[in-house]
């Protein structure tokens, strides 16, 4: 059985004229390369860091316990939200210099 022949590409013919004889000859040119892909634009920096995001989840975090436990110990609300605005706030210059 015989095998079946590979395709190859066709070669790309050109012609150029010769001046000084009048003749004209055909010169096979390499195949041209595939385009390349558009460059993509410049990422945009983040909204927030990496760094900023887990202070604040972690200050989140505090002020959710502080709330619940100030809520548990009088059961007053408003309250229980000052005290967790409080630990907020006051954890987060806290959380910024022990995590840097």
């Amino acid at each position: 059985m015989a095998a079946a022949p590979a395709r190859t590409r066709p070669r790309q013919i050109t012609t150029q004229s010769r001046p000084e004889r009048g003749t004209t000859v055909a010169t096979p040119t390499p195949p041209t390369p595939p385009a390349a892909p558009p460059p993509q634009p410049p990422a945009q920096a983040p909204f927030l860091t990496m760094h900023t995001a887990i202070i604040l989840l972690a200050a989140t975090l505090i002020a959710i316990i502080v709330g619940a436990l100030a809520f548990l110990a009088g059961h007053v609300v408003a309250a229980a939200v000052l005290a967790g605005l409080g630990a907020f706030g006051g954890s987060i210059p806290v959380l910024r210099n022990l995590i840097a």
